[in-house]
């Protein structure tokens, strides 16, 4: 019997089988299949959050119509870049924008109360269905420093007390109490100096010790399994300046050797792997930088990405959609000083090119590639000055920065569809979006580096104008899943926002 013979409704529950690519292909087959995947809200749903790197969110009521004209308005509205409404939203008792005690994660400003708990402001978004929310997360303790994991519920929060020690506490970020999968809710660890770096993903939560205004002074990097307090390893002196989680199971760190060489290397978590020292530490990869001139100062290394890279998707029911898994942009930031000049270059690679590096090397006893080896096709490297005030620059596959008091941001995104696709062309002359040039050379004479360094990454990119403020240009710019965030210090900090 022919496929052809078969009714619409048994090919649909045969279409509704395939993943993305062959049911693009099964469109070029026929007029058939081509109209019946046109015509099916379900099948064209899926197409749709392949393309944007979206996941479903299967807990939400949607019907699939309502979601995919969701889906397509999300698209379009980072395809024009064109947000229908903006807000402002004061900080909290007048916060330092450098002082660590807020962050924007997943459309959520959260800052650190003055005596206790964290205040939150859900920022909406209408085309998801998300309206403005606004909660105290209530502690008996004040927080000094806290990290979030939106996909667990879990609060990490850092209570300095007067000994010099602190207590890590494992609270719900939704409501402040004892997190109900923490057995060890409150964690006392051997005191190494201030608390650095704070990481969470899965299972595992990672603190990085030290002179927090010294990377060259970090003392320890301590990871627990945080459902049970358990240490799962421990690296005294561990040379590194950064790290963030590639997965449940692995962890990029940034790298600044004896010579002032830069790497990335990637760290397998393996519970029991107590080490003295970063030497005796078994990378599974390590991407070495280009090299180093003689004449530069490295002043730090580090490392962002948004959003978690865990395999929990989070429990937003309002949601239809959240940001794919599949793959994310890591930012890699690197200060330096050459001949008194201060310089900044930033590295945008994705999370599947370094996870194949490490799948190419696996059975090979030389665990290390040298630049030419992964960087210029598998990366894009930037001449570019960030705010000096911490800022969310990316997330997902995308990634914007605009000058200290600028008022206009500039926009990159490495979606491969969007790249391809969804570009200022004869036939699209109407979006902002342009394809980036083939290669980015940054030149020996103006970088850090002993050589011109070329990349070549595809993507595409837009400058956009930036609504004023008070006529103040913005500190800083970020990014979320639904927002463009500016930054903004005036008689008060404020956060403002375009949706």
């Amino acid at each position: 019997m022919s496929l052809f013979s078969f009714p619409n409704e048994l090919i649909v529950l045969i279409l509704e089988a395939l993943d993305v690519p062959s049911l693009l292909r099964c469109m070029q087959v026929c007029k058939r299949f081509q109209s019946i995947i046109q015509e099916n809200s379900a099948l064209l749903y899926k197409v749709s959050l392949f393309s944007a790197q979206m996941s479903d969110v299967k807990h939400c009521d949607w019907d699939f119509p309502s979601r995919l004209e969701a889906i397509r308005k999300h698209t379009d509205a980072w395809n024009n870049l064109r947000f229908p409404t903006g807000k402002q939203i004061p900080m909290e008792h007048g916060l330092v924008l450098d002082d660590g005690q807020w962050d924007l994660v997943g459309g959520i400003l959260v800052q650190a109360r003055l005596r206790s708990g964290i205040s939150c402001v859900q920022m909406p978004c209408s085309i998801k269905g998300i309206p403005e929310r606004r909660w105290i997360a209530l502690t008996e303790f004040p927080i000094n420093y806290f990290e979030i994991d939106l996909t667990q519920d879990l609060l990490v929060a850092i209570e300095l007390v007067d000994d010099g020690r602190c207590h890590v506490h494992l609270r719900s970020f939704t409501t402040g109490v004892v997190h109900p999968k923490a057995t060890c809710p409150q964690i006392t660890p051997t005191s190494f100096g201030e608390i650095y770096l704070i990481g969470v993903c899965g299972p595992y939560m990672g603190l990085f010790f030290g002179d927090i205004l010294a990377w060259r002074s970090m003392t320890a990097f301590v990871m627990w399994d945080w459902r049970n307090g358990n240490q799962v390893m421990f690296i005294e002196l561990p040379g590194f300046t950064s790290f963030t989680f590639i997965s449940d199971e692995l962890v990029l760190v940034s790298f600044v050797d004896d010579d002032e060489q830069v790497s990335l290397r990637i760290l397998a978590v393996s519970p029991g792997n107590f080490v003295s020292s970063a030497r005796d530490a078994e990378y599974l990869c390590e991407l070495r930088y280009p090299r180093i001139r003689a004449s530069c100062n490295v002043h730090d290394v580090s490392i962002a990405s948004a959003p978690s890279t865990t395999s929990v998707l989070p429990d937003i029911p309002t949601a239809p959609f959240t940001h794919s898994s599949t793959d994310v942009l890591f930012t890699v930031t690197f200060k330096y000083t050459i001949d008194s000049r201060v310089g900044t270059v930033v590295l945008l690679v994705l999370r599947s090119t370094i996870l194949n590096q490490v799948s190419s090397i696996a059975a090979s006893s030389q665990k290390y590639l040298d630049w030419e080896s992964w960087g210029p096709a598998g990366s894009r490297m930037l001449k570019l000055d960030p705010s000096d005030i911490w800022a969310c620059h990316s997330y997902g596959m995308k990634f914007v920065c605009s000058p200290d008091g600028g008022t206009f941001a500039r926009m990159f995104d490495f979606n491969p569809y969007a790249t391809r696709k969804d570009v200022n062309t004869a036939s699209c002359p109407q979006l902002p979006w342009k394809p980036m040039p083939m290669e980015t050379k940054i030149r020996r004479r103006r970088s850090p580096f002993d050589t011109d360094v070329v990349t070549s990454l595809p993507g595409r990119e837009a400058s956009i104008p930036l609504p004023t403020s008070n006529n103040l240009g913005w500190e800083s710019t970020m990014i979320t899943e639904d927002h463009i965030v500016m930054v903004q210090v005036g008689k008060s900090t404020i956060i403002a926002i375009s949706r």
